[in-house]
């Protein structure tokens, strides 16, 4: 952090332009294999990066799956949140899977085995 620090007026369009130049980005990196791009892609699928696109659960679901293909195990932690509320053994899994590969950051005490 710099002192002092100053607000920026917001910059709609430019914010806009940067999202989609990511996006683009997320989706070439995806291509190549890059999980963390595939974990960082189904997160704005899950709306978690404004109101650009269209939600896709779906598609966010299925990046997330393909992340932990490519050894993206940091997507666990993202799996097992997404299947709390549907499924409690997938869920269980992932958290598992995240804790085995020493990435979790979630804490669920009805997930712990």
């Amino acid at each position: 952090y710099a002192y002092p620090v100053e607000p920026l007026e917001p910059d709609h369009a430019k914010s806009e332009a940067y999202f989609f130049k990511a996006k683009k980005r997320f989706e070439e990196l995806s291509i190549s294999g890059s999980g963390e791009a595939m974990r960082m892609l189904a997160s704005i699928y899950l709306g978690h990066w404004g109101p650009h696109i269209n939600k896709s659960i779906e598609k966010a679901e299925e990046l997330l799956l393909k992340a932990i293909d490519a050894k993206c195990f940091f997507a666990a932690n993202d799996l097992a949140t997404f299947y709390q509320g549907s499924d409690r053994e997938k869920a269980k899994y992932f958290y598992q899977l995240a804790e085995e590969n020493n990435c979790r950051v979630i804490q669920n005490n009805e997930l712990e085995t």
